[in-house]
């Protein structure tokens, strides 16, 4: 009510969430700022096209103040700059304008009180200090990205904000003294704050310092020199960082001890400083280190000293003053030999015992901690050496004797000044072991020397080395197992010495020297027989294995000769038979006294050449044998000396041609005890010794050998040992084998002898030409080589049948079995019926009596005097005669001729007249069940009262028409063929008939029901016959139908209007069998293509080929590639076909022509070309991200532009197919489609089916990289800056990068929510877009910042992600110095140990760094950087729940901002799968459980090998197994920070290279079923899946196979082809079988015709199998079944035509089993085949007929069956057909 003193602004502002807002602001930062304004105040918006687009300013509104102008950082983001708060410090609202209408929603902006400064530490800085810092303390301290501290009034430096009671300033530098103000500026021009005074002053210095290397336990006493030192204020040491008191000595120098230092030796800057503040600028360098003992060598020595110990440590420094203490009194320099040895020498020491040895690095002031022992002991003595010689080869072991020997590692024995090791045997004996030396050396003594240390030799007695002996030869080399041979042996370096030996094998014999270059040797019993290794030694000790060896044998004997006597001449070969022998060079015979050298055959027989007798007075010979020359055998086998054999004459001279002759030779002093031995020219055989004069042979069959061709004589030769043959002149000739065919007459009476002639070959006039008849021999009349007449003499013996021979020398005689003579009795005839018959011919009359003989193959029949026919023998009793045809009817005399018309016997009379004729009736055929009559034909029909018709014997009644026609009524007759006859007196039927068909027909389809004129219509139905009766009746128009089989017929579509509809119906006979429902639509045959795709195809085939009609109604049923025919695929699309390629052996372009019915093509076509088929070698990349996208380079050859080519990427989940880009012939692209994450194999396709060759190539399709945060996010533009990328997805890969603007650099992989990368050098200060690629191609959509600074001074707005409150009072500096802004990650499992990391401000890197999960003990963390720490924290003891998260620098004050952090139940593993992939490893395994996150690290263990696991979700992880080299079972573990969370599981390695030895069969059908074995080269891996094309199917192991065979059973596929056929042992990871194998899948096959049905039994015939889709396969068999059959091969003539021949099979009908891939057989139960017995033919009349044909020809036999391919066939003429008659009478026109 009154005038106010004050005024306040009051902004109405619309609220937060008003929707009013024209656009929104959702951040600011900072918000906070002094209330003298002067901040920048960063604004963040989603919203700010509308400043962008309308090129609005925008401003700020500050509470009351007025607008503020801001710029626009980007397009989310404007600065402007705060103004002062006219209200003083508090909050105000904040908003953004465009100063006119529009406004933003409104955020709290807090105006802080004025900055004051209490203090800075330190108050003062040495002039000319550089990079040196103050901490300003006081009040209203806040943060901002321009606070600056201003010493002076030309100075400013960045300020760095530490909390509200700390800023933290930049010291710059000054070059003179005096005190300056310092003050702070938010905007780095006014002071915002008091000022406080700074002051320069002069700087400390330090001169030198000694020592300079001091312990890293500290406590080393250091004497720093230098200047400015003070004795009143404190004098401080400064470390580094860390400051120790110093005590003042003089005003030069000062003493200090070094503080203990952690962590690695390191060399650190020593400064100096005072109480006040006051720093030395100048500094030494100061050393932490540590010198370390770890053994000393030798480990002992005398007490006399001079021993050099070698002390093996760390830490030695070469400037370092290095010194040795011994027994902690004697100090000596120690000599640097590197950072790990020095040596130093042990002075004189009374007594033994153990002394102390220790090493300093600085001048004595620091030693060693270890307690290392140096022993003091007696000194040694040696007294002998043995042996005291050796080679310059070395090796020789020596035995040294001596006194006080010691056990030492270090015990050596030197050679001159050659040491090696030796080898403690007791306190008074060591073993050396010489060393190798120069040939130099040979033969000198060098002093041998002993030491127990290593170090002190004590000298011994000399050793002599000598060169080494050399060995070229050994006489004899062989010996019996007894020993005694003397040997001989010739080398070089052989020494005069007691201890030369020789050694055979393991046993040694003391040698004789000669000279140098030879020895002597008794050589030793050996131990079993054998070769045995020649040493020599000259020392006794050292043995020179030479190349030579010994053999050692046993058990040489003689058991037998052969022949035992020979030639008194010599020259016999003499085969020795008995035991041990060998084939050696000196291999010998001894006959007496003589030696000859011998053959060697085997170990049981050798041969040697006797020699001549020496002396008449014994003609025996003992025979011995030698293996070296030397040594014989003592058996006393005896050998006979023999006058020589004569061969005067042989017996018979001639013989045949294939031996058998039994000759005698006659001669004189055939002796011996042995078989004789009968020669003819080269070929010898084993006679009988009759006599001193006979011997008798059975001579051989002739040979080319030794044979003359002219006379075919041959030299005979006889030997009574086998070995020596005579050598007279005496022959031996051969002729050729004497046949016999016949004899004639081959019967005759038995009481009278008969003269026959005998028909042969190779007959000879010779005197001794003989006949045999049974047993009895009578000469023979010479007539031709042919022919021979002879005479058979009468039998008393009755009727019996001969054998007949024939010899050309008397002896041999030839025969056959089949060539008899019969002695016969006398023919009586009793009876003859019937006694009449036809004129014409053919009643078969039935002759009965007794005396027929069956031989006789002459005998006839005469009808009066001129009518002769051939009888037919039936039995003794019976013979058939068939009646000729006469000319007029009456009345013959019937007579039987035997013996070739030589003896004659009345039968009787038989009367002739004419019969009744059938030749034809109509209709031939007609249906079952109707009531019908026939028509026949025929001629003599005479009308009688019992004139009737016989349909197979069942007769109805006939009327007679006229002489040749009649009707008959057709019985009620079951369907079948009938014969039917004429009867004229009610008994007997006429010999002709004709057949009547009976059949039952039905049919149910056509197809196709649509077509063209001349195309073929295919009806389906039962008991089709193939017949001319039946016909297809299309309307009106009756076309003849073509049998295909029962079920099958085929018509000719006849000629019709188009677009016509017709009924169809079936013909039989003179019968219609009308169809109700079936009909045949006409259809125009020109067939147009309007366009094919694609128009190019691989030359193997299989190329899918759509091809658009521009008709649409046709329907296209095949398609022809250049001739090439087959079959199309209708799609659901009109007028829309496909057509499948076939292969090709080249490329080329062949013309595409349709056809609707398979048959006719009109010329409408379209140009295909095949193309040489393209394969691949390798894919780039080959991973992506599951969005697609990647771009994959495919490599191979033979790519062709036009070829239209497929990328197929198959895995377990899902797959994918996407066309490839064409880039040249080498080189495709494809780009993947979205894929659900996984493991998939790659292929490359020209259709679903058709892949291409090419390497099993795995393809990872990886979920997408996002990426949220770096750190850290700025460093210098230097680069090489190692930043760490967070985000998910990440994933180990060889290709992982990062992309830095422009630059790809490889990234390093950490788990899959980090990975680490090397920032490149940039140019220019500023931001740059970090992302990450796992496959090095496709980056991450999202980036990062990072921030490349001039200078350190630079940096960057954080993000503020979690707040901190700032309290109001001032804790501990360390803990205070902590905003914590962001913790990740914030949840964890409580078995696996979680890696934490806090960002923020104020981390420090000291070793205090703690964080603490709730309320449980501080962990340590690790100092990653002032804005990042992080520490691993084992939440194992904390129950599922939040806890809280807090860090500290100091590890007792906290952060007051506890951040929640989630624990999570335990994870638990509960399988894998598969548990089994290939040992090259690369297969993805599944790794199932529960509480998985994607905030853990984990890692698979593979035995030992660790890989990285990626998460999946929640219940599954994946990891990729290792390769290994063996194959094995290791134990599977999951791994986490150390931590095994699983029970070990167990994974097997297999076979990476699989190798199928073979696979059986490699085709089948589309319809699948076809079980394919795989015979394993071995069974390291078991196969357990196939996968034909790209589907997957189980193996099972076959058993009782004797190898490594499994067995798959093929799927149904749609499509013919072939398909790459591969194996897994886990169903992943799949291996090709090998490059060529492949299995094809080809269409059902349909056989439908077979041609002909029937055959004899004795097989041969070639039957065809008409039908289709019979596939181009090597292997197509068939056999017949009823029994077990034979397979037989099938010869593929096309895809519509098999051809087989018949095997022998028993008589009867058979289904034909058909196998296309020479495994699997399929019965068709259609396609039946008959064998019947086989036809044989007795006889035919009449036996001539007129030449232009007509006569009908009766042919007589056995077997004949009905069939509708019986047939005649009259010399080289076309069949006709027969008509049967009976089954063994058919006649023939």
């Amino acid at each position: 009510a009154g005038d106010t003193l004050n005024t306040v602004v009051f902004d109405f502002v619309v609220s937060l969430n008003s929707s009013q807002d024209d656009f929104e602001i959702f951040l600011i930062s900072p918000d906070h700022g002094s209330a003298l304004g002067g901040n920048f105040v960063h604004a963040h918006s989603n919203n700010l096209e509308y400043f962008l687009s309308e090129m609005k300013e925008v401003f700020c509104k500050f509470g009351s103040a007025q607008l503020v102008l801001a710029t626009i950082w980007n397009n989310s983001s404007i600065v402007c700059k705060a103004p002062a708060s006219r209200e003083g410090p508090g909050f105000s609202l904040f908003r953004i304008t465009d100063g006119e209408n529009k406004w933003s929603n409104s955020l709290q902006y807090l105006y802080e009180d004025q900055m004051i400064i209490w203090s800075v530490t330190p108050e003062e800085i040495a002039i000319f200090e550089t990079e040196a810092s103050a901490i300003v303390f006081g009040e209203n301290f806040y943060p901002s990205d321009t606070l600056m501290c201003l010493f002076g009034d030309a100075k400013k430096t960045k300020a760095s904000w530490m909390n509200e009671t700390a800023v933290e300033c930049s010291i710059p530098a000054l070059n003179h003294t005096g005190k300056i103000s310092l003050s702070l500026s938010t905007h780095g021009f006014d002071p915002l704050s008091n000022p406080i005074n700074f002051s320069y002053v002069e700087p400390l210095e330090i001169i030198s310092m000694s020592p300079t290397i001091g312990s890293m336990k500290g406590g080393t006493q250091i004497i720093v020199n230098g200047t400015g030192f003070s004795s009143v204020f404190e004098n401080i040491c400064i470390f580094s960082t860390e400051t120790v008191k110093a005590e003042f000595l003089t005003n030069g120098q000062l003493a200090c001890e070094s503080p203990p230092k952690s962590g690695t030796e390191s060399v650190i800057d020593l400064r100096i400083g005072l109480g006040n503040g006051v720093r030395s600028k100048s500094m030494k360098q100061f050393r932490y280190a540590d010198c370390a003992i770890h053994s000393i060598i030798p480990i002992q020595g005398g007490a006399e000293g001079g021993t050099e110990i070698h002390i093996h440590g760390a830490g030695f420094i070469e400037q370092a003053t290095n010194m040795c203490r011994i027994n902690g009194t004697h100090i000596l320099p120690a000599n640097f030999i590197s950072a790990k040895e020095v040596t130093c020498t042990t002075p004189p020491l009374n007594g033994t015992g153990r002394v102390q040895i220790e090493v300093t690095i600085n001048e004595g002031r620091d030693f060693n901690s270890e307690e290392i022992y140096f022993e003091i002991v007696d000194n040694l003595l040696v007294t002998s050496i043995l042996p005291m010689s050796g080679p310059v080869s070395g090796g020789t072991v020596i035995l040294v004797k001596g006194e006080n020997f010691l056990p030492n590692s270090m015990l050596l024995c030197k050679f001159g000044e050659t040491e090696v090791e030796g080898r403690l045997i007791s306190d008074t004996q060591v073993e050396c072991i010489s060393p190798i030396t120069s040939i130099a050396d040979a033969k000198r003594n060098i002093a041998l020397s002993l030491s127990t240390n290593g170090v002190d030799f004590v000298s011994g007695p000399d050793f002599m080395f000598y060169k080494e002996i050399s060995v070229s030869s050994l006489t004899p080399s062989m010996g019996p197992i007894e020993g005694g041979t003397l040997a001989r042996i010739h080398g070089s370096n052989f020494i005069y010495s007691e201890f030369l030996r020789c050694k055979f094998g393991s046993n040694v014999a003391v040698a004789s020297f000669i000279s140098a270059e030879e020895i002597t040797c008794i050589v030793p019993p050996g131990e079993q027989a054998g070769n045995v290794s020649l040493s020599l030694s000259n020392n006794g000790v050292d043995f020179f294995c030479s190349s030579l060896t010994f053999q050692y044998y046993e058990g040489v004997k003689v058991h037998s000769i052969w022949p035992k006597h020979g030639k008194a001449s010599g020259g016999t070969p003499v085969t020795i038979v008995g035991a041990g022998f060998e084939n050696t060079e000196s291999l010998s015979c001894m006959f007496g006294i003589e030696i000859v050298s011998g053959s060697f055959v085997s170990t049981d027989e050798i041969t040697c050449v006797a020699p001549a007798l020496k002396s008449s007075s014994a003609d025996f010979a003992a025979v011995e044998i030698s293996l070296n020359g030397y040594d014989f055998t003592t058996d006393g086998v005896l050998y006979e000396y023999v006058d020589d054999a004569a061969l005067l004459s042989i017996y018979p001279v001639s013989g045949p041609m294939f031996g058998g002759s039994v000759v005698t030779l006659t001669g004189a002093n055939f002796v011996g005890g042995d078989t004789p031995i009968c020669r003819f020219g080269d070929v010898a055989v084993a006679g009988l010794l009759l006599s001193l004069s006979e011997i008798e042979c059975v001579t051989p069959p002739m040979s080319d050998r030794g044979i003359s061709s002219s006379t075919n004589s041959v030299h005979v030769s006889a030997s009574t040992n086998g070995v020596d043959f005579t050598t007279d002149s005496v022959s031996f000739v051969y002729y050729e084998e004497i046949t016999v065919s016949s004899v004639l007459p081959s019967r005759g009476v038995k009481s009278t002898e008969t003269v026959v002639s005998i028909v042969g070959t190779n007959f000879l006039p010779s005197d001794n030409l003989r006949c045999r008849f049974g047993v009895f021999i009578t000469d023979a009349d010479f007539v031709s080589s042919t022919e021979v007449t002879c005479s058979v003499p009468p039998s008393s013996e009755g009727t019996s049948d001969v054998t007949v021979g024939v010899s050309n020398n008397g002896v041999d005689f030839a025969e056959d079995d089949s060539v008899l003579f019969s002695y016969i009795e006398e023919v009586k005839i009793e009876s003859v019926w019937p006694q009449h018959g036809s004129i014409s011919g053919g009643t078969i009359v039935t002759i009965t009596g007794s005396g027929f003989d069956e031989g006789d193959s002459t005998l006839s029949c005469m009808f009066g005097d001129e009518y002769q026919v051939s009888a037919k023998f039936i039995s003794k009793e019976e013979v058939l005669c068939i009646s000729p045809r006469v000319e007029l009817e009456g009345t013959f005399s019937l007579n039987l001729y035997l013996f070739n018309s030589r003896s004659v016997v009345y039968v009787g009379f038989f009367e002739v007249f004419y019969q009744p004729h059938v030749s034809d009736l109509y209709p031939a055929a007609v249906l079952y069940g109707q009531n019908t009559s026939i028509i026949l034909y025929g001629s003599h029909l005479r009308n009688t009262p019992d004139l009737s018709c016989c349909f197979n014997h069942t007769c109805s009644i006939a009327s007679w028409l006229s002489g040749s026609r009649m009707d008959c009524i057709v019985p009620r007759l079951n369907p079948g063929l009938y014969e039917v006859r004429v009867r004229s007196d009610g008994f007997n039927e006429s010999k002709t008939s004709s057949k009547l068909l009976v059949q039952e027909i039905t049919y149910m389809s056509i197809s196709p029901h649509r077509g063209q004129a001349g195309s073929y219509v295919k009806v389906h139905g039962t008991n089709f016959l193939n017949a001319h009766e039946l016909k297809c009746l299309f309307g009106a128009e009756v076309v003849v139908a073509y049998f295909i089989n029962v079920n099958t017929i085929e018509c000719l579509v006849p000629p019709m209007k188009q677009d016509l509809v017709v009924s169809f119906d079936m013909v039989f006979g003179t019968d219609i069998l009308r169809s109700s429902s079936l009909n045949f639509t006409y259809v125009e045959s020109n067939v147009q293509i309007d366009k094919i795709h694609p128009s190019v195809g691989c030359a193997s085939g299989g190329s899918r080929v759509s091809v658009l009609l521009r008709d649409t109604s046709h329907i296209v049923s095949h398609c022809s590639f250049g001739g090439m025919v087959v079959r199309a695929i209708e799609l659901n699309v009109n007028g829309r076909f496909e057509c499948i390629s076939p292969r090709v052996l080249s490329p080329q372009t062949v013309m595409l022509k349709l056809s609707t019915d398979g048959i006719h093509f009109p010329d409408s076509h379209a140009s295909f070309t095949f193309v040489e088929d393209p394969s691949w070698r390798s894919i780039s990349p080959t991973s992506g991200p599951d969005i697609g996208g990647t771009v994959v380079s495919v490599v191979g050859k033979h790519f062709t532009q036009n070829l239209e080519l497929f990328c197929k990427w198959n895995g377990l989940v899902s797959s994918s197919e996407v066309p490839a880009r064409w880039k040249s012939e080498d080189s495709l692209e494809c780009v993947t489609s979205k894929m659900a994450p996984g493991n998939y194999s790659f292929a490359l396709c020209v259709s679903e089916s058709d892949c291409l060759a090419g390497p099993f190539s795995s393809f990872r399709v990886h979920p997408m990289v996002k990426i949220a945060s770096i750190t850290p996010i700025e460093d210098l533009k230097s680069g090489e800056t190692m930043v760490s990328v967070h985000g998910v997805n990440f994933e180990l890969s060889s290709a992982l990068s990062c992309q830095i603007n422009a630059s790809r650099v490889s990234a390093y992989f950490v788990s899959q929510n980090e990975v680490l990368c090397a920032v490149p050098p940039q140019a220019l200060a500023g931001n740059v877009s970090i992302t990450v690629a796992n496959n090095g191609v496709d980056f991450s959509e999202e980036s990062v910042q990072f921030n490349y600074l001039d200078s350190v001074g630079e940096s960057v707005p954080k993000n503020d992600l979690m707040k901190s409150t700032r309290p109001n009072t001032s804790p501990n500096i360390d803990a205070q110095f902590i905003e914590l802004l962001d913790v990740y990650p914030l949840e964890g499992s409580s078995n696996v140990p979680v890696r934490v990391h806090f960002f923020g401000h104020g981390f420090r890197n000291t070793s205090s760094l703690c964080c603490k999960l709730g309320d449980k003990l501080p962990v340590h963390g690790v100092f990653l950087s002032a804005h990042e720490a992080r520490c691993s924290i084992n939440i194992g003891d904390y129950l599922p729940g939040f806890q809280t998260l807090s860090v500290s620098n100091n590890c007792q004050d906290f952060t007051q901002v506890l951040a929640p952090f989630l624990v999570k139940p335990n994870v638990v593993i509960t399988s894998i799968g598969p548990t089994s992939g290939a040992r090259t490893g690369g297969l993805v395994v599944q790794v199932r459980g529960k509480n998985f996150s994607l905030l853990h690290t984990m890692s698979c263990r593979f035995g030992g090998r660790l890989v990285h696991a990626f998460f999946v979700n929640s219940t599954m992880i994946h990891c990729t197994s290792p390769p290994v080299q063996e194959l094995q079972s290791l134990p599977f573990e999951i791994i986490s920070g150390g931590i095994v969370l699983n029970e070990p599981l167990d994974f097997t390695y297999t076979s990476s290279d699989i190798i199928v030895k073979e696979i059986v069969p490699s085709s089948g059908s589309v319809a699948g079923g076809t079980k394919v074995q795989l015979e394993l080269l071995h069974d390291d891996g078991l196969v357990l899946y196939c996968m034909f094309g790209d589907i997957i199917v189980n193996a099972i192991a076959v058993e009782d196979t004797g190898a490594s065979v499994v067995q798959c059973i093929t799927p149904e596929v749609h499509i013919p082809g072939r398909v790459r056929l591969q194996v897994s042992t886990n169903g992943i990871q799949f291996f090709p079988v090998r490059n060529d194998v492949s299995f094809l899948f080809f269409e059902e096959p349909e056989p439908l015709v077979l041609y002909p049905d029937s055959g004899p039994e004795i097989g041969g015939t070639l039957v065809s199998i008409e039908g289709r889709n019979f596939p181009s396969v090597m292997n197509v068999t068939c056999r017949f079944t009823g029994e077990r059959s034979d397979v037989i091969s099938v010869q593929r003539m096309s895809g519509h035509l098999l051809k087989v021949f018949t095997p022998k099979m028993q008589p009867g009908e058979y289904a034909i089993e058909i196998s296309f891939n020479g495994h699997e057989f399929v019965s068709y139960e259609d396609l039946t085949f008959q064998f019947s017995r086989q036809v044989t033919l007795f006889s035919s009349f009449p036996t001539f007929g007129f030449n232009n044909g007509g006569t009908t020809v009766y042919l007589y036999g056995t077997n004949f069956v009905f069939s509708r391919d019986l047939g005649c066939a009259f010399g080289d003429s076309t069949v006709i057909p027969a008509s049967f008659i009976n089954h063994t009478t058919v006649s023939c026109m």
